[in-house]
């Protein structure tokens, strides 16, 4: 009984950081350059087998015993395909068409990676992400002073005379299921290797939409809490059973 009651909590426990991500998909529908997350699971028997060295010798401290639910979260994946380009005419803006990500640094150095290029001057005229840092380029935050600039299809960065200032600094990375997702479409690196600078095509002027199916994220919502109120009838029949067995032993 213990084993049925535990199983059904893990199931459960699953079955919300499955509701957890589509809703933050959901709620980033329109977030430009967003990138939508979904929960990969693995099987007792996959987590086991992975901790047997090649004589089949159990090495890993972790305990995991009979009790272990069926499924566990193995880790957290994006999409990261292609979202359509939308046009805006705000100079600010900036849409990446292909592999690659804008850098941003903060005050303290350290950098975020984004395809969310909804940016803005900042109060010392450098361009920025609201809440996050500056905008990078080749040679470091980009200083503008005004919305009179453009900028090409290679990220190169003119002002209004046409002088080039910089390029834009663009990266990207062999391990994709490095970056680690953070609010308004911003990641952080922490995979194998190393970002490196990248050409890519940028568009001034646009946002790359999300990539969030709104139709695919309901249905997947739906799904989840059915299986949730299942999990949840399985304990309200744990308790009668367990309730009903301690009666009957205080009858004997």
């Amino acid at each position: 009984m213990d084993r049925i009651f535990y199983q059904a909590a893990s199931a459960m426990m699953l079955q919300q950081r499955k509701l957890e991500t589509v809703s933050n998909n959901v709620a980033n529908i329109k977030t430009a350059g967003y990138k939508p997350e979904t929960v990969v699971t693995t099987s007792f028997t996959d987590v086991l087998a992975a901790r047997l060295d090649e004589d089949g010798i159990y090495y890993d401290s972790t305990v995991i015993g009979n009790n272990a639910p069926l499924s566990i979260v193995d880790e957290v994946m994006q999409y990261f395909s292609q979202g359509d380009i939308k046009e805006t005419t705000r100079p600010f803006d900036f849409a990446i068409s292909g592999d690659g990500y804008f850098n941003i640094n903060d005050d303290e150095g350290n950098t975020y990676y984004t395809r969310n290029g909804e940016f803005m001057l900042d109060e010392e005229g450098y361009l920025a992400f609201y809440g996050y840092g500056r905008v990078q380029g080749m040679n470091g935050d980009i200083y503008l002073g005004t919305s009179d600039f453009t900028v090409s299809e290679r990220g190169i960065v003119y002002d209004a005379e046409g002088n080039e200032i910089d390029t834009l600094h663009i990266s990207w990375c062999d391990d994709i299921n490095g970056m680690q997702h953070m609010e308004n479409g911003m990641f952080t690196y922490n995979g194998e290797g190393e970002m490196y600078d990248f050409q890519t095509t940028i568009y001034q002027g646009a946002l790359e939409g999300s990539t969030v199916d709104l139709s695919t994220e309901m249905t997947r919502m739906m799904t989840i809490q059915s299986r949730f109120t299942a999990m949840s009838s399985v304990f309200k029949t744990i308790n009668q059973i367990n309730a009903s067995a301690a009666s009957e032993i205080g009858k004997i």
